[in-house]
């Protein structure tokens, strides 16, 4: 989250925030493939353009719509709020894992729970295995 350090008080430009929000993560604006929201999209110029505004990010009403995104080719930025704070979140596609193994179960608080059925040390699960 950003802090107040980089707006005046309890507000910032929205613009100023984004740029910083991409540099916090070695981004820049030419990083930026598209802007936009659920159903639609702005070019990048018009949004610096309507972003070069001051809001108030700290706690009360959300103020920048919820549903801006701001996409490059393997990361984005979302907005996030909590009890009125907002700010932007980094998010990036998740690294695809070099090892696969047998899914037996996808229910679970911690994580999903795998396990190599080859392997000798699970051979209760074996029995839960079916071929398709």
């Amino acid at each position: 989250m950003l802090c107040s350090r980089h707006g005046n008080g309890d507000t910032a430009y929205l613009k100023e925030m984004t740029l910083l929000a991409l540099s916090l993560h070695d981004k820049t604006w030419d990083d930026v493939v598209w802007v936009g929201g659920q159903e639609f999209e702005i070019s990048k110029e018009e949004f610096l353009d309507l972003a070069n505004v001051r809001y108030n990010y700290q706690y009360g009403a959300t103020e920048v719509a919820g549903d801006l995104v701001v996409v490059g080719k393997d990361f984005w930025l979302e907005r996030a709020e909590y009890d009125g704070l907002e700010w932007w979140e980094f998010k990036t596609l998740p690294r695809r894992p070099e090892r696969r193994l047998q899914a037996y179960g996808l229910l679970g608080e911690e994580s999903l729970k795998i396990a190599n059925l080859d392997s000798p040390s699970v051979p209760e699960i074996k029995a839960w295995k079916i071929k398709v």
